[in-house]
């Protein structure tokens, strides 16, 4: 078995010569056929081709001027020198007469149907020969197979008139002999002559008129008329304005004024400046005075007299002397503790302690008014009433500067106005100028272009072809021969490809690297069953729950094959002494493995060596436990994360060794079981109760994880059914089983007559089976 990726490639490349030769003998019937078709067909194609004519023009392009003049709107702003080489002038032909838009004019002039019935074949008025009989047969054919293609949908695209211009642009051609040449030559192809150089004729007719179109500035003419009276209107405009600024006073007038007026504005400033000079010092002495003001008092001493009577001590000592009494009153009543006593002596002592502070004897003091700051007052009131008017004054003589800059602003504006339209009405006479220059030049251009007056000259007119140049008869017949042998080559491989069914002799099955274990005819109808088997039961009865048979065993016809397949599988194992993992895998999701499964593990049940499980891994379609009879409500999807005792869900079987674990209930997509590595665990578990193991896991096709899980196991057999396996097919599983290193025991084949191919070009045997997997 291969190991690695190159392994892999160099089984895959094992076709020799001998098998491309089988296979275009194996199809040379087919390949004559086709060979033959071809050829008849291409001969009939040449047999019925018209011939087709070819007319030629000429045309010079001189150097006029188109290639040296400018457009008058070109030269209405600023130029800038471009060269332009003869070359590119030459290429702008060549588009123009390629264009659609030119064989869309020669459509519209000379109408669809003359351009089709032109191209197509000869019309009445061009030739009074009657047309023959083929030729009518195909015009009839033709128009029938165009009413069909329009009644199912799919010739009602084009209009008539798209057809001619397509048929026009596609049977002419355009281009000149040397890039440095100013010819241009022009040619057309017809299936008639006359008709040919009369669509050529009217095609250089049609180019004539757009090349004029196109170097012709459309609108030119009636622009410029347009823009010299809208220049006219607004000189005129300008020079009203310029007339009305000017009455009244001139431009020496209007700088006498200027002059006058700053002078006053100079004067007016320096008095302005005389009086805020005075103002200033007015302030100044304000503040000074108002100093001096706060520092004399309002009022002065004017007389002092000692010696008086203090009355207010007097009053205080009858005071204390009624209070002291009190007291003594009071100590006649009460205790000295008593709050009245407390309170009467307090009395007594504030009164004393305030007459002690008292004079006897008191002194009068005559006060009288100020007059050194009567004196400063008054001078401060002049001075603040200086200053206001100072303020006044200045506020006036403000007001006439504003007035006067105010005019001086005016006459500025005025002057600049004047100024203004003086240069617009500069400019606007230049315009009007050049507009009147560039109208007479549109007008001359307008003028030559009405002649048809163009730097394109016609050389050769269209000719009268007399030979015609094509079809080359010759050439397409032997291209016939080619695509008939190439084509008949290809139909054969390709038909090898599309009916590829593994079929291969037997005898080459030594050179495989897989071997075929086993051929089982019938592998569906032949499952082991119990003996006198009732019809009343079937496989899809899950409700059975016990086994109401007696002895179970393989049919007949398939019995001696299980036991031969059996022994290969035991002999492939160096040691059966050790517990085995044997996986049943179908190489596609149409094929099944379980009736394999099934019969393979009676067989190992029967080999003498220990007890056999039987697991229905197979979550996509599980269906061992119908071929028991057993219930498949918990199984291998239940129990997978279990870690307790596994035999309550081991179904015994009315066969020694036998036991089986059905698959369980599916909650999900079978796809996403993941990582095998649970299944896995749990098949080692169960190798300590048993000692070969049979697991029916899905194909490749519908469980990725299947793969993985068959790498896990002791040996691998492929089931492949005839008919249906593909050998793609059957090649990419092997190679993924190779690389997840599973050991490939072998291929088991359910025959169901026919052949069943495995090469790319395969060797055949009457008796179907697979030699091997390549």
């Amino acid at each position: 078995m291969p190991n690695d990726q190159s392994e892999i490639e160099e089984i895959y490349q094992q076709t020799s010569l001998r098998d491309l030769f089988d296979i275009l003998l194996k199809h040379k019937r087919k390949m004559i056929v086709f060979f033959t078709v071809v050829v008849i067909g291409v001969s009939v194609l040449i047999l019925f081709s018209a011939d087709i004519y070819r007319s030629e023009a000429t045309l010079l392009v001189r150097l006029g001027r188109e290639s040296v003049a400018l457009d008058p709107t070109v030269t209405t702003g600023q130029i800038v020198p471009v060269q332009r080489s003869r070359e590119s002038e030459i290429l702008t032909e060549l588009d123009i007469l390629r264009s659609r838009r030119l064989a869309e004019k020669v459509v519209d002039l000379m109408g669809p149907d003359a351009i089709l019935k032109g191209v197509a074949e000869r019309t009445a008025e061009e030739t009074s020969e009657q047309p023959s009989c083929v030729a009518q047969t195909n015009r009839n054919s033709k128009r029938r197979l165009r009413s069909i293609l329009k009644w199912v949908g799919l010739g009602g695209g084009l209009s008539d008139r798209d057809k001619a211009v397509l048929d026009l642009m596609k049977n002419s051609e355009i281009d000149t002999e040397k890039k440095i040449s100013d010819t241009i030559n022009v040619y057309f192809e017809a299936k008639d002559p006359n008709s040919a150089q009369h669509v050529l004729a009217r095609l250089i007719d049609a180019y004539l008129e757009e090349h004029a179109a196109v170097h012709e500035a459309s609108g030119s003419y009636e622009f410029f008329v347009q823009q010299s009276k809208m220049a006219r209107d607004n000189l005129s405009r300008l020079e009203k304005q310029l007339q009305d600024l000017r009455k009244g006073s001139s431009m020496s007038l209007l700088n006498e004024e200027l002059k006058i007026t700053l002078n006053r504005i100079g004067s007016l400033e320096s008095e302005i400046d005389r009086e805020e000079a005075s103002l200033g010092a007015a302030r100044a002495g304000a503040q000074e005075l108002a100093e001096t003001l706060e520092g004399l008092p309002e009022t002065v001493v004017t007389s002092v007299t000692t010696g008086v009577a203090n009355m207010a001590a007097d009053k205080m000592r009858e005071r204390l002397y009624e209070l002291q009494l009190k007291e003594q009153d009071l100590l006649s009543k009460y205790d000295e503790q008593t709050r009245q006593v407390r309170e009467i002596r307090r009395q007594v002592a504030e009164a004393q302690a305030v007459l002690e502070k008292e004079k006897r004897v008191g002194t009068e003091t005559t006060t009288g008014f100020n007059t050194a700051r009567q004196q400063t007052e008054l001078s401060l009131l002049t001075e603040r009433a200086s200053i206001s008017a100072l303020e006044m004054r200045i506020t006036c003589l403000k007001q006439k500067l504003a007035q006067a800059q105010t005019q001086l602003q005016n006459l500025n504006d005025k002057a600049a106005k004047m100024k203004s339209l003086n240069r617009e009405i500069e400019i606007q006479e230049g315009n009007y100028l050049k507009y009147a220059k560039n109208l007479e030049q549109a007008r001359i251009d307008q003028a030559l272009m009405a002649d048809r007056i163009s730097n394109i000259t016609i050389v050769q007119p269209a000719t009268l072809p007399i030979k015609p140049v094509g079809p080359r008869k010759g050439l397409q017949f032997f291209f016939g021969l080619f695509l008939g042998v190439s084509g008949a080559v290809a139909l054969a491989f390709v038909w090898e490809y599309l009916g590829r069914t593994i079929q291969v002799s037997r005898e080459k099955q030594a050179d495989r690297r897989v071997p075929v274990l086993a051929y089982l005819p019938h592998t569906h109808e032949n499952t082991i069953c119990p003996i006198g088997y009732d019809s009343r039961f079937s496989e899809d009865d899950d409700n059975v729950s016990e086994f109401e048979f007696g002895e179970w065993d393989i049919p007949d016809a398939v019995r001696s094959q299980y036991e031969m397949l059996g022994q290969k599988i035991l002999s492939s194992w160096e040691n059966n002494d050790e517990p085995r993992v044997l996986a049943i895998m179908p190489s596609h999701h149409s094929e099944k493995g379980n009736p394999v499964s099934a019969n393979l593990a009676v067989v190992l049940s029967r080999c003498d060596k220990g007890p056999v499980l039987l697991v229905d891994a197979n979550f996509t379609s599980p269906s061992l436990h119908r071929i028991f009879h057993v219930n498949a409500s918990v199984g291998l999807l239940d129990i997978m994360s279990y870690e307790g005792d596994l035999s309550d869900f081991i179904w015994p079987l009315p066969l020694q060794n036998l036991s089986l674990l059905p698959a369980g209930t599916l909650r999900g997509n079978p796809s996403e079981i993941g990582d095998p590595s649970r299944i896995t665990a749990l098949l080692d578990r169960l190798k300590k109760d048993y000692h070969y193991i049979v697991i029916d896991i899905p194909p490749v096709d519908e469980a990725d994880w299947a793969v993985r899980l068959a790498g896990e196991c002791d040996g691998v057999g492929l089931v492949v059914e005839e008919g249906n396996a593909n050998r793609e097919t059957i090649r990419t599983v092997k190679e993924q089983l190779v690389m997840s290193k599973a050991k490939i025991l072998g291929a088991v084949v359910n025959q169901k007559g026919g052949s069943v191919p495995i090469r790319p070009y395969g060797y055949y045997c009457d008796q179907a089976g697979i030699v091997g997997l390549n």
